[in-house]
Parts: structure tokens; sequence; C-alpha cells
């Protein structure tokens, strides 16, 4: 569990980084010539870790205050049931971000955008294949 001053740290540099983005987007800087997306970058980073920390601050202090909560949420982490069924949860999800890949994979041929953005697609999709090849021979060894 991460430390109260790394969480408050987090939550400072997210809305900083949300400001920064706001600021960004209204000013010369940041122009559709120099760096169109350079707003949106750090608006999305500043809220993706704004979110997490404050849901991790808020699990933090609701398991402090509630110990009995905590060794529940322990126990059932390391329930045989409970991670059973998040492997399968996970590998639907994977099975299914695959079929989207392949699915934006396809559009962005059709829709003929500039090759470097397809190859990068395409380059990202098969290293998710192998990584996933890999633990597959990895753990069949191991049982």
């Amino acid at each position: 569990m991460r430390s109260k001053k790394s969480l408050y740290v987090c939550i400072v540099i997210g809305l900083v980084l949300i400001c920064a983005g706001g600021g960004l987007q209204f000013s010369a800087l940041a122009s559709p010539e120099n760096m169109p997306g350079l707003p949106f970058v750090c608006i999305g980073l500043g809220c993706g870790m704004l979110g997490g920390a404050v849901g991790n601050a808020v699990k933090y202090r609701t398991i402090r205050k509630n110990p009995e909560l905590a060794r529940e949420i322990e126990l059932q982490g390391k329930d045989e049931r409970s991670v059973l069924i998040r492997q399968r949860a996970a590998g639907r999800a994977f099975f299914l971000s695959l079929l989207l890949h392949s699915a934006l994979l396809l559009f962005l041929a059709l829709a003929r955008v500039q090759p470097y953005i397809t190859i990068a697609f395409v380059a990202a999709y098969i290293a998710v294949i192998i990584a996933y090849v890999y633990y597959l021979v990895k753990y069949q060894r191991e049982m």
C-alpha cells in the first residue's frame, strides 16, 4: 500500500497536470502547429493520477478506520475462488481486446491513414500476441 505522502504527491501532481493542460489549451504555446495534443495529454495524465490517488486514499482511510474490513479484503484477495474468477475475467477481456484491436487495424487500413500509424498499431498487436505466447509456454512448463 502506498504511503500517505506519496498519495498526496500524486494528487498534487494530478491537479497540476490538469491545470497545466487547461492553461495550455487556451495559450499560444500549444498551437496546432506546435503541439496540438499536449493539453489533452496533460489533462488525461492528470485525471488518471488524480483518480488513482484519490481512490487509493479513500481505500486507505476506510481500511485504517475498520481493521476487520482490512482483514476481509486481504482474505478475499487470496481466496482461490476469487482468484479464479479474476483470471477468467482477465482472459475474456484479453481476447475481447484482441478482437477490438483487429477491428481497429482493419479500419485503419481501409481508412488509408498514414502507414506509420498502422505499423505502430500492428507492432503493438504483435507484441501483445508474443507476450501471450511466451507466458502461455512458460506457465505450461511450470505446471
